[in-house]
């Protein structure tokens, strides 16, 4: 299979929540031995699949993760959010070269352009965006950068007032009751 098979037959599975060793050995198998020919994405699929999964077996996702660290300066918000989120599920993973790839991507979103940065009020897409980065941060206990909580402090008040909550859909609302329960968990950060 190439790199965009495997990865898309791994977030099946972990759509699907199937639990199938044999597949999932063979996935982390080709995984290792094709990681030089897998794009970014596809290995943050696949990070992020076995992740879902409770998938840590090596070589797979210690490569997967190394693989992720090196590109951590490039990723985005989301993907920055999804990846610190996979190796708090993997210990195996986070643990690959002490922890070297959990601090590159954590270091990462120190200078990661962050949703809703340069529009006014924090669209759907964007809160859900923000909200992956800040919930595995939380997950990670990790300390969020003082940049994050000062756009966290900037962009709530405007979006979470009771007359716009009310015309919101539901899912941009959790997305922003996350982002005020992480900004109210981060207060005393600056």
């Amino acid at each position: 299979m190439n790199g965009r098979a495997l990865a898309e037959f791994s977030a099946a599975l972990a759509a699907a929540e199937l639990w199938l060793p044999v597949a999932l050995e063979q996935i982390s198998d080709e995984a290792a031995e094709k990681l030089s020919f897998l794009r970014v994405a596809d290995s943050l699929v696949l990070l992020a699949a076995l992740a879902q999964l409770r998938w840590d077996r090596p070589p797979a996702t210690p490569m997967l993760a190394s693989r992720l660290a090196e590109f951590a300066p490039k990723l985005t918000a989301v993907q920055l959010g999804v990846a610190l989120r996979a190796l708090s599920r993997l210990p195996l993973a986070a643990a690959c070269e002490r922890g070297a790839a959990q601090r590159s991507l954590l270091q990462a979103v120190a200078t990661v352009r962050l949703p809703g940065e340069r529009s006014a009020p924090l669209g759907a897409a964007d809160a859900a965006a923000l909200a992956e980065l800040c919930g595995a941060l939380r997950h990670l206990r990790a300390e969020p950068p003082p940049r994050l909580v000062a756009h966290l402090a900037a962009v709530l008040p405007a979006a979470s007032s009771a007359a716009a909550m009310r015309t919101l859909e539901r899912d941009h609302r959790r997305a922003l009751a996350k982002l005020a329960d992480a900004s109210l968990a981060w207060a005393g950060v600056r």
